[in-house]
């Protein structure tokens, strides 16, 4: 069979897609969901970066991460978990 050896449609380029994702965000969009990684700090740059390419004001953009946090059976460990947090700078924490 005659074709090429590799096919660049068979391997996305996942980067490219969650920064085009996040220039939709910016473009279009009143609130996003993160997934709780070390590169939130990166992705909300980016963000902010796509929002002003496209005039939007960041702050209008809900920006959201679900964690999850072992408090323990009766409270015990929520310092701990409290302290983890502390790493989400700029981050409000809900009940």
């Amino acid at each position: 069979m005659n074709g090429p050896e590799h096919n660049d449609m068979l391997e996305p380029d996942w980067g490219r897609w969650r920064e085009e994702t996040l220039r939709l965000v910016a473009q279009y969009a009143d609130a996003c969901n993160l997934f709780p990684t070390p590169e939130i700090p990166r992705k909300l740059d980016i963000l902010r970066q796509h929002c002003k390419e496209v005039g939007r004001n960041y702050d209008d953009i809900e920006k959201t991460a679900m964690f999850s946090f072992d408090v323990g059976e009766n409270g015990e460990t929520s310092a701990g978990s409290l302290a983890a947090s502390t790493g989400l700078p700029g981050w409000a924490s809900r009940p």
